[in-house]
């Protein structure tokens, strides 16, 4: 199940966010050895001060086992901090309806499956937040190419905007505005597997 955690009902999900925060903690610090900001086996930055909105994936007995988060890009976010090189044209997509898509997580001791599984999940709940609004969101997300392709696997259709590297691994700047035939698709093959809940009210 995916919760939608965001300013308005934060109080009532602090345990969620907590365990959130530890995933990214195993997923950014452990597993990644990223230099990140941690305290407590939790991983926490400045940007998730900024109004950010979180998606959560619980599996079937309540644990945490992916998470993402967005920022609307009127607001401070990850391109205007630590990936402020990738973007000479920054400015163009501060406006509102552009969010920024950060810190997607998922458990580290997944099998290829589960992973797939969470993923796609998370994909799906992009689609139907995006959906929501008129004209629909547009995300901005830098991902490594194996994200890239999953999404594309899943019929998303992503548009690259550049193309670079970080500590030597490839990285792709990427923006996504969800359509209503593709994310339908995607809702069918959920239905016909695990199915799909956002227990939110969008």
């Amino acid at each position: 199940m995916i919760y939608l955690i965001g300013p308005h009902n934060y109080k009532f999900h602090l345990q969620d966010l907590e365990e959130m925060y530890k995933l990214r903690y195993d997923y950014f610090y452990k597993n990644l050895q990223w230099n990140v900001k941690t305290h407590d086996e939790m991983e926490k930055d400045e940007y998730d001060n900024n109004d950010a909105y979180y998606f959560i994936y619980k599996d079937q007995n309540g644990i945490v086992r992916g998470c993402l988060r967005l920022i609307e890009m009127t607001k401070e976010c990850m391109f205007d901090g630590p990936f402020n090189f990738l973007l000479s044209n920054l400015e163009s997509f501060k406006k509102p309806g552009n969010w920024e898509i950060s810190r997607l997580a998922i458990d580290p001791n997944c099998k290829e499956k589960e992973f797939k599984e969470i993923f796609t999940h998370l994909v799906m709940a992009l689609g139907h937040f995006g959906l929501k609004s008129n004209p629909h969101k547009t995300y901005l997300a830098l991902s490594h190419p194996i994200l890239v392709e999953l999404a594309k696997a899943l019929g998303i259709s992503l548009h690259i905007i550049k193309e670079d590297n970080i500590e030597n691994r490839s990285v792709l700047v990427s923006s996504y505005t969800p359509d209503s035939e593709s994310h339908e698709k995607l809702r069918q093959k959920l239905s016909s597997t695990s199915g799909f809940e956002i227990l939110a009210n969008l």
